[in-house]
């Protein structure tokens, strides 16, 4: 009996992962919730879930954007190109103003 008393009385635990809250306006809070619902999950794991992996995929959400800049803007381009071989072998145009509407009109600023 004299071991029994001897043992703390309080036993370590680890210690709770720390609560987060955010605030979502009407309009994505129904996304989330639209999107949780497809997924069959509860909107607040499905926001965990999403958090997480934005942070522990790189977080560098600068340079995806500039990739996808990228990706379309070279898209304008063939799209541009193709528009110019339909407009002249459709008989409707010369190449010289294929060319001056598809950059007018399709291929980006540079």
């Amino acid at each position: 009996m004299q071991l029994l008393m001897s043992l703390p009385n309080k036993v370590k635990k680890k210690s709770e992962p720390e609560v987060i809250g955010f605030k979502l306006d009407d309009e994505n809070r129904a996304k989330l919730e639209a999107q949780a619902n497809q997924l069959g999950t509860k909107r607040n794991l499905l926001a965990r879930d999403m958090v997480l992996k934005a942070l522990n995929e790189g977080g560098d959400i600068t340079g995806l954007v500039v990739a996808l800049n990228h990706q379309l803007f070279a898209l304008r381009e063939e799209l541009a190109l193709v528009a110019e071989a339909l407009l002249i072998h459709a008989g409707k145009t010369s190449p010289e103003q294929a060319k001056k509407w598809a950059d007018e009109n399709i291929k980006p600023a540079d």
